[in-house]
């Protein structure tokens, strides 16, 4: 079994463990970590066959550290959305 970190997008590079990033599909015979959520937050979907799309928002995504969770959210949303069609 692997397991998937699930980080935010800034510490992609800096945690440095393999099967890193800020979303993933993973396979239903792994696991899905999403260490580090405190003022973040994780969506995660379940699919028919156990099967797992998961994404870590950061509420402060950008060079200027502003603080947008709306718009965030609704990225990685949008991506994970796009990712399971593409599936079917």
């Amino acid at each position: 079994m692997d397991t998937y970190y699930c980080v935010e997008p800034a510490w992609v590079a800096e945690y440095g463990k393999p099967r890193t990033a800020y979303k993933h599909l993973v396979p239903k015979t792994d696991e899905l970590l999403f260490p580090h959520v405190d003022s973040c937050m994780a969506i995660a979907f379940v699919l028919d066959d156990d099967r797992m799309v998961g994404g870590h928002v950061s509420f402060q995504w950008n060079e200027l550290g502003e603080v947008n969770e709306a718009t965030n959210v609704a990225a990685v949303f949008r991506s994970q959305l796009s990712r399971i069609w593409d599936l079917r």
